[in-house]
């Protein structure tokens, strides 16, 4: 199974062009290196992530499928030095330095329990599937606090999607900087990094 902008998800699954994985990457799939809708060329961080702009979507498709089964986009980004807390209202700090309100959507059809194997497959969209890398860095920071989980920014993106469903609302993720790449890589076999 390859990602339209993804990831390949058969280990087993050999990518055309792609140098031979060493014996400790041959459990983790290897990207793309081409995007089969649009014959462009993936840009990868140091992860193996496939590099996104804001807006842009990135998938899940089925090697022989003609639409994707899962998509994932971070929509956009705002920097907040504090918010309004749930219940209160009172404002509170970010743990690290900013608060980044990350308008995501998210979708999982039908054809994901298909692929997956299973019924009511889902995806985990919570803040904690996220990761942030400050600009110039390669070191990802998990940015899942307390504080951030208190902001309360409408609507609400939910912490994850069943097949069938699409989901858009924000998160808030606790961040120490200001401009980077917000990170999703949730299995740790590849995903998706959006520039902000």
């Amino acid at each position: 199974m390859s990602s339209g902008n993804g990831t390949t998800q058969s280990a087993t699954m050999p990518v055309t062009g792609a140098p031979e994985p060493s014996p400790s990457q041959e459990k983790r799939p290897q990207p793309v290196l081409t995007n089969p809708q649009t014959g462009q060329k993936n840009k990868l961080d140091h992860n193996g992530n496939i590099i996104k702009e804001l807006g842009e979507t990135g998938s899940m498709i089925q090697k022989d499928a003609d639409k994707p089964h899962m998509t994932l986009a971070v929509k956009s980004v705002k920097v907040m030095d504090s918010c309004s807390s749930l219940g209160d209202g009172v404002r509170i700090k970010p743990k690290h330095r900013y608060f980044l309100a990350v308008k995501i959507r998210s979708e999982l059809t039908k054809e994901a329990d298909k692929v997956a194997g299973v019924t009511d497959t889902s995806m985990d969209t919570s803040p904690y599937s996220f990761k942030i890398e400050p600009a110039g860095s390669t070191d990802s920071i998990e940015q899942g606090t307390g504080e951030a989980m208190s902001c309360d920014y409408q609507p609400v993106a939910a912490i994850g999607v069943i097949s069938g469903s699409v989901d858009e609302g924000y998160i808030i993720l606790d961040s120490p900087t200001k401009h980077g790449r917000i990170v999703y890589d949730n299995d740790g076999f590849g995903g998706w990094a959006w520039n902000f």
